[in-house]
């Protein structure tokens, strides 16, 4: 990578966190000295879907992107995608064999995805390398004989495939699974930093935009990009108006040149054309991760960072401290291992490079936490445990199942606490998140303005009337004055 590039792309992240990184004396104070008694109580995983096709560079009708690569739709999950996921699923399982249970129980584990293809299937594929065909219980002889009664009438098809299935519910006795969805179902919360969802955040992600510190980043970004990939792309490439000199100047183009690059490189393809033509196929992706990294987690939430950083993490941070509070009230109570639904021991959210990019920026100025690029794939768990000695709650961070932090709870729940939004702020904030609230608001100073109306008019009436009882009472002294005399 170009030095000049790499010490201005270090320089934005040093950037980010100057006014509030801790020192590591400082980290070590609240960090709770690790004891062979500790105990597990609860585990926050959220991750980034896996490989994807480009989302915006695919054409609808043939499939193919501008490297002629063929996809089934765009920003869909691949199937080098579900692998990793599922051996990603494979892994956690392993990780928590002693701390979950060996069959899939709903209520010890929950799952939210936001309500896109790739995430719900990452899912899925996550689920299963948890839970394989191994768990899943098998029929009895009294539910054999119920399947068949119930399904023997359809069509012998039917019943060859009953014979095949023998004592497992579905084939192969794969598990199926509730994945709950997000905005619907769950709040809005992963999707704060987009206009439809939250209408006035419109200034703030344009003011994170256009700060001079990113202008120049940008422009930085896109010269360096020209001036070496430029002349591959401009022979490979068959886009309509490729050919105007500035089209690698804009940084939006060359972020979608780099998606596009990214889905292709990560899954796989050969795109050996785009080879022979000499381009240095790793720099360029290491390159188009770094403006992956400004366009979706600076362009997003700014530099420093903007509210649309706060909002987007707020609420994500406060369910993780509700589930927690949960938990460690039933280990005071005695039953740190009991498995009811309203309190899961496990919590799994889907989501997007926005969704660990808010956590990452947060982390890395608030608490001088360093971070990668969330490349697919990537995952941030939050561990809650208690120390059996001292009786201290802690919890710990990690990134891809590497540990990056340690804290006291209640030092870090009171520290972010008093850096998020409630909900009540976040509406007032985005103005229009929570149609209800508003429309309470909006008959609220309805209500005052009529107040206001009529406090004025009585107040009019008052005066009018003291006026003429003054007249009145001015022309009887003045009647009275004239009998004396």
């Amino acid at each position: 990578m170009n030095l000049t590039f790499f010490r201005t792309f270090s320089l934005l992240l040093y950037i980010i966190s100057f006014s509030s990184i801790i020192s590591k004396n400082n980290l070590r104070k609240n960090k709770i000295l690790k004891d062979e008694n500790s105990k597990l109580l609860f585990v926050w995983e959220q991750f980034r879907h896996g490989a994807r096709g480009p989302w915006i560079s695919v054409d609808p009708i043939t499939g193919l992107d501008f490297i002629g690569e063929k996809w089934i739709g765009e920003g869909e999950l691949t199937p080098l995608g579900s692998r990793m996921h599922y051996l990603l699923g494979v892994s956690m399982k392993k990780k928590y064999k002693n701390f979950l249970s060996e069959q899939f129980n709903p209520n010890e584990i929950f799952i939210i995805s936001t309500d896109v293809n790739r995430t719900i299937m990452s899912s899925y594929a996550h689920l299963q390398g948890m839970y394989n065909n191994l768990t899943v219980p098998l029929l009895n002889e009294k539910q054999l004989i119920t399947s068949n009664i119930l399904n023997s009438n359809y069509s012998e098809n039917i019943t060859i495939k009953i014979n095949e299935l023998k004592n497992n519910s579905v084939q192969n006795g794969i598990n199926l699974f509730p994945v709950y969805l997000y905005p619907n179902d769950y709040g809005k919360e992963n999707l704060l930093y987009e206009p439809d969802i939250c209408p006035n955040i419109v200034p703030y992600r344009e003011k994170a935009q256009n700060s001079e510190t990113m202008k120049k980043i940008y422009s930085e970004t896109s010269e360096k990009l020209n001036k070496t990939f430029g002349e591959y792309i401009f022979e490979y490439m068959n886009i309509s108006g490729v050919n105007n000199p500035y089209y690698l100047w804009n940084t939006t183009n060359m972020y979608y040149i780099g998606d596009t690059f990214i889905s292709d490189y990560t899954d796989g393809r050969k795109m050996q054309t785009l080879r022979d033509t000499g381009i240095d196929m790793e720099s360029f992706y290491e390159n188009s991760l770094n403006l992956s990294s400004l366009e979706t987690y600076f362009g997003y939430f700014g530099n420093p960072l903007e509210i649309t950083c706060y909002l987007q993490v707020s609420p994500m941070f406060r369910s993780i401290f509700n589930y927690m509070d949960m938990r460690i009230n039933l280990d005071k109570n005695g039953e740190g291992d009991k498995i009811i639904s309203k309190s899961p021991k496990f919590v799994m959210v889907a989501g997007h490079d926005t969704t660990l990019g808010a956590i990452d920026l947060f982390l890395k100025k608030e608490f001088g936490i360093e971070y990668e690029h969330a490349v697919y794939g990537s995952s941030q768990i939050y561990e809650l445990w208690k120390n059996e000695t001292n009786g201290k709650y802690f919890i710990k961070y990690l990134v891809n199942q590497e540990q990056k932090a340690e804290f006291d709870f209640d030092y870090f729940k009171e520290k972010v606490s008093k850096k998020i939004y409630t909900e009540k702020e976040i509406i007032e904030i985005c103005d229009g998140v929570d149609d209800k609230e508003q429309e309470k608001e909006k008959e609220k100073k309805e209500d005052n303005e009529a107040f206001k109306i009529l406090f004025f008019i009585s107040l009019g009436l008052v005066i009018i009337c003291l006026i003429i009882l003054g007249y009145i009472l001015l022309f009887r002294y003045k009647k009275n004055n004239k009998h004396k005399k």
